[in-house]
């Protein structure tokens, strides 16, 4: 084999593995909870109080180990709820204003003050 046959396929092998093994940690990575964040909509006179893009789910994980892992949802007004909200509902709509166990990223909807 030639010397400039064997630096090709030396070449070729080298940079199909690394290709490879890129592939393969990718496909890996994918499946960490990693968060993806809630998209929040901007602020202003007209809409005046900050919420997110309605009807969207979301992933929360806590530091490097993934410690806290949560999934969860953004109704159709835009607050992290899996109930959306309707406006001829029976009975009348009853806000519930309070901190992060009321509407939280980390707390599961089950857990939540309000269910």
């Amino acid at each position: 084999m030639s010397k400039a046959r064997n630096v090709l396929l030396n070449s070729t092998l080298f940079v199909a593995s690394i290709i490879f093994c890129l592939l393969v940690a990718e496909a890996v990575l994918r499946f960490f909870p990693v968060t993806s964040g809630l998209r929040a909509l901007p602020v202003s006179r007209d809409s005046p109080v900050l919420h997110f893009s309605p009807n969207g789910d979301f992933v929360f994980s806590y530091d490097w180990d993934f410690d806290i892992t949560n999934r969860g949802h953004v109704n159709n007004d835009g607050w992290v709820n899996n109930q959306d909200y309707r406006v001829s509902e029976d009975p009348p709509l009853v806000a519930v204003v309070g901190d992060s166990f009321v509407e939280a990223q980390m707390v599961p909807y089950e857990q939540t003050v309000h269910v």
